[in-house]
């Protein structure tokens, strides 16, 4: 499937990224695949962040991060993990 395939190179993406430093890369704390709607908000909140002018085309100062573009994407990430009955219960 799609989902599949999209944490298949996930999971390359970061073990690439991990080889000068790490020989073997265990996920764990995750879900085995993810859905169009997980791809999707997570997506939305990676934009969030590359709208940032602090993300500086993947190179943020680590001494004035893209602090806004992060806080969307938590604020993304607060109002995605409920469904909308879940907010209609509250």
């Amino acid at each position: 499937t799609i989902e599949k395939k999209h944490t298949q190179n996930k999971r390359k993406h970061i073990s690439d990224q991990a080889k000068p430093f790490v020989r073997t890369v265990l996920p764990i704390a995750c879900g085995a695949s993810h859905t169009a709607w997980q791809i999707a908000i997570s997506e939305v909140q990676r934009q969030a962040i590359y709208a940032d002018p602090k993300w500086n085309n993947g190179n943020p100062s680590p001494d004035d991060p893209p602090l806004a573009g992060l806080s969307v994407a938590r604020q993304i990430g607060m109002v995605s993990y409920r469904t909308s009955m879940g907010y209609e219960k509250k």
